[in-house]
């Protein structure tokens, strides 16, 4: 005779509660005991404890849920004091079925009394060796952290020297003589930055820092120069001039002058002449302004001129005398009388 068992779920396990003995084993009979639940074929010794809201013991061991170290889907729980969704790398893990109240399921966290201590944080510079995003490397020594571009302006034109490689880091360093730039193309000179104006000078100095100098900077203002050898203030009439914003020596920036060797000659001077000459004409005559070389009448007088040209220089005679000849001019009733003067 042999002792068998009821399988009732057919799993293979039989209830140690339904025996049978029998000389011969038939169906729904097993040789093996220890079913917990003879109707629930998952229940049995070769099961795997699972997380379950009834409490099941699986596995027919006495333990269910997280209480069975054979738990087959509890999971790993760690604690998060400071509460910003890390906890505490290191620290002993709670296995459970059901999160506690206080718990994240990562061990993440470098300072879990800091919330701002954690890997989703920003490395930064703060001095005070503290790794704000828990990857081993504090302030500038972290590539990740925040750092920034800062240039040395020795002159405090707020404008940093374009010659120097930019400090990286991650400490701000804007009070410690470094400006967020390096635009500065002289930072020993403070007029000398992008903000200064471009001005002529000898000794040619690109002051706005645009990379071209005196007249080749379309911010400087050029004048026409003109040759003037007798140093009158008039460069020789009809002579080319040299454009530039530098000062030239004996040049001027009018032209006019019909003879440059004769500093008496030239638009701004009286022809002692042909003053003489208006004045037996009339007496009231006088200049349209102070150095203007046209005339006008302040009487009824109506005066006649005629024009007789040689070349570039102008004859003035008077009943059939020259007048000594002169760069200035003459007016009647506002018309140019560039001219020579005939009484008729």
């Amino acid at each position: 005779m042999r002792q068998f068992y009821v399988d009732h779920d057919g799993d293979g396990f039989g209830d140690a509660d339904a025996i049978v003995e029998d000389c011969k084993q038939s169906e729904g009979l097993v040789l093996v005991v220890g079913d917990c639940n003879d109707r629930d074929e998952s229940v049995h010794p070769d099961a795997g404890e699972l997380c379950d809201a009834a409490n099941v013991d699986e596995d027919c061991d006495g333990l269910f849920g997280a209480d069975d170290p054979d738990v087959q889907d509890a999971r790993v729980f760690y604690a998060d004091s400071d509460g910003d969704a890390y906890g505490l790398a290191g620290s002993t893990p709670t296995i459970a079925c059901d999160q506690p109240a206080g718990t994240v399921t990562n061990a993440y966290d470098c300072d879990d009394d800091n919330a701002l201590v954690n890997p989703s944080q920003l490395e930064v510079c703060d001095g005070a060796s503290l790794d704000d995003d828990c990857d081993g490397m504090v302030d500038d020594a972290d590539p990740e952290s925040l750092k920034t571009d800062y240039w040395p302006d020795v002159d405090e034109d707020t404008f940093g020297d374009e010659r120097i490689a930019a400090t990286h880091t991650c400490f701000d360093l804007t009070s410690s003589g470094y400006v967020l730039n390096g635009e500065d193309c002289d930072d020993q000179v403070t007029a000398v930055n992008p903000d200064a104006v471009e001005l002529c000078g000898p000794d040619h100095v690109d002051d706005d820092c645009d990379g071209r100098i005196d007249e080749a900077d379309s911010d400087t203002d050029t004048h026409n120069w003109y040759v003037d050898g007798d140093a009158d203030g008039y460069g020789e009439d009809g002579s080319t001039p040299v454009v530039t914003c530098q000062i030239i020596p004996g040049s001027a920036t009018r032209a006019g002058d019909c003879d440059d060797a004769d500093p008496t000659l030239n638009p701004g001077v009286d022809d002692p002449a042909l003053m003489a000459l208006l004045g037996q004409m009339s007496t009231n005559l006088e200049r349209v302004s102070k150095d203007s070389p046209v005339y006008r009448r302040t009487d009824k007088v109506k005066l006649h001129f005629a024009e007789e040209h040689h070349g570039n220089n102008v004859g003035r005679r008077h009943a059939g005398r020259r007048v000594a000849r002169s760069c200035f001019c003459c007016c009647s009733d506002g018309m140019n009388a560039e001219a020579s003067a005939d009484l008729l």
